[in-house]
């Protein structure tokens, strides 16, 4: 395991810069929030219920992208501090890593070897024999996209998709890395930060203005059939830099003081984020708007947060497990009651997911943070300081 101090010299620990976080807060709540954002926009699309309503109304958006943006926002906020307080490197991608891999990894084995089973049209032998079963699971590695499981889900409203979710923890999982760089940085962070917001922002709107929709990929094809392909690389830059940006604006609030989070502010900027719909000031203005009301509301306290917060984190469970759900809901419900009831049972479905997910996989896994919290040896440090100086 990787042991790079993370301050040099006698410079101070980068922790205590940072602003207070009030133990009771509305970051679970929120984050809860913007799980059923993307189930609400999913759901509408798996059960053809019409458009999103916010789509229609900003012209660029729909509620899972806000959503997402939420996500991303509070991410950046709580894993800075996460990044700083690690004594190594290693320990805080072990921290990051056990957050989101057995979640995922055991959503991916059900999905193939349980949900596909179930309502494939392939015999079950084909089926287990095909290569797309198998080739799913390498989404288990954030980077290949494997949206195909053979015969599942081919003639509905959505056809082949499997999962419509987990696309955006690739890119979660380069912010996660590219925070890294900041490990390195000697005395004040914030401007480092402010630096990676903006130059990802920048590249953002500058792929907008040019209609860049460059994509990384490498793909094959299976059987030699053109038309039946794998990515085992599938990556948008343009659009992974936008959540990206959000991710470091995000980050950047554990340098403001919370006495400028107002919610009066935030009531301001949700008006005068409305009035850029449907305009060419829409994605610059979101960028300081969103972030700035995701943070104005999550370091307050709800009674509802406190509810939630005792429910348990089941927004990751509930965003992983909500596509494949609601495509099983159609399968079985379609015709035999009507696609808003069905919806609903799958949004139950969701939560039933979330809550499983939870406390049978995601919080027992968190038990291996332990072994990445170890005290660090005072005697290393001291070689780490003298090798920087």
């Amino acid at each position: 395991m990787m042991t790079f101090a993370l301050s040099a010299g006698s410079a101070a620990h980068p922790k205590d810069t940072l602003v207070a976080l009030p133990p009771r807060n509305n970051f679970d709540a929120l984050r809860l929030a913007a799980a059923f954002m993307v189930v609400y926009s999913h759901v509408l699309r798996i059960f053809a219920l019409g458009p999103c309503p916010v789509l229609q109304w900003s012209g660029y958006d729909d509620l899972a992208t806000v959503g997402v943006i939420t996500f991303f926002v509070i991410s950046g906020f709580l894993v800075t501090r996460s990044l700083i307080a690690s004594p190594t490197i290693g320990g805080y991608i072990v921290n990051r890593s056990v957050r989101i891999f057995p979640g995922l990894i055991v959503c991916m084995l059900w999905s193939a070897l349980i949900l596909g089973p179930m309502v494939t049209s392939l015999p079950l032998a084909s089926y287990l024999s095909h290569e797309r079963t198998w080739l799913y699971l390498l989404n288990i590695f954030l980077f290949p996209l494997q949206t195909v499981l053979p015969g599942v889900f081919e003639g509905q409203p959505r056809p082949f998709t499997v999962n419509g979710s987990i696309w955006t923890l690739s890119i979660e999982f380069s912010a996660y890395l590219i925070a890294i760089a900041l490990l390195f940085v000697r005395g004040r962070k914030w401007p480092y930060v402010l630096a990676l917001a903006i130059i990802a922002a920048a590249f953002f709107l500058n792929g907008m203005a040019t209609n860049d929709k460059t994509l990384w990929y490498a793909m094959q094809s299976i059987n030699n059939n053109k038309e039946d392909y794998f990515f085992w690389l599938y990556f948008q830059p343009v659009n992974a830099a936008r959540f990206i940006a959000f991710f470091f604006i995000g980050a950047l609030f554990n340098w403001i003081p919370l006495r400028f989070l107002r919610l009066d502010v935030a009531a301001i900027l949700v008006v005068v984020y409305i009035l850029t719909f449907k305009t060419s000031a829409y994605y610059p203005v979101h960028f300081i708007a969103l972030p700035y009301i995701v943070m104005a509301i999550g370091v307050r306290h709800s009674r509802l947060a406190d509810a939630i917060h005792r429910m348990g984190d089941i927004s990751y469970g509930v965003y992983i497990y909500s596509t494949p759900l609601q495509q099983m809901a159609y399968y079985y419900l379609n015709g035999k009651v009507s696609p808003v009831a069905g919806a609903w049972i799958s949004v139950a479905f969701s939560i039933t997911a979330g809550l499983l997910s939870w406390y049978l996989v995601e919080k027992p896994a968190l038990r291996l943070k332990r072994y990445s919290t170890r005290p660090e040896d005072p005697s290393r440090r001291a070689t780490a300081d003298m090798q920087a100086k």
